[in-house]
């Protein structure tokens, strides 16, 4: 028996024609993780499943590519994109899922728990759901 552990992706797009990856733009931490696991034994396996009512099916196995790449050509796609890609969330009307990412912005100062603002605090008594993006 191997002692080796396995990550699988689960790819759910049909439309796939090459290799998955760990997105380094998206989440450049989690792809030098995974280069870092593979590095010490750790398997990726990647598939491929259609989706429908009666559930998954698995279509075929994909590459996985954990080489480093050239984030350029995804930034500019990015920018280009950003106003017409995503979802926009309902509470909020904030469009999310196509950034800015954790990496691309500058974290917040900490507030104490103290300094909830007074209209929030009202609406949370009233058990009303909102997002705090």
């Amino acid at each position: 028996l191997s002692d080796r552990g396995t990550v699988m992706f689960v790819v759910q797009r049909e439309d796939l024609r090459g290799k998955v990856r760990p997105s380094a733009f998206h989440d450049p931490k989690f792809a030098e993780a995974c280069r870092q696991a593979a590095s010490v034994g750790v398997r990726f396996r990647a598939l491929l499943v259609s989706c429908s009512l009666a559930g998954l099916t698995v279509e075929r196995e994909v590459a996985v590519d954990l080489a480093e790449y050239d984030l350029r050509p995804i930034a500019g796609w990015v920018a280009e994109n950003r106003d017409a890609t995503g979802w926009i969330r309902s509470a909020s009307q904030r469009r999310v899922a196509n950034g800015p990412f954790p990496h691309e912005v500058a974290k917040p100062r900490r507030r104490s728990k103290d300094c909830f603002p007074m209209a929030l605090k009202e609406q949370a008594e009233q058990e009303i759901c909102f997002d705090l993006c």
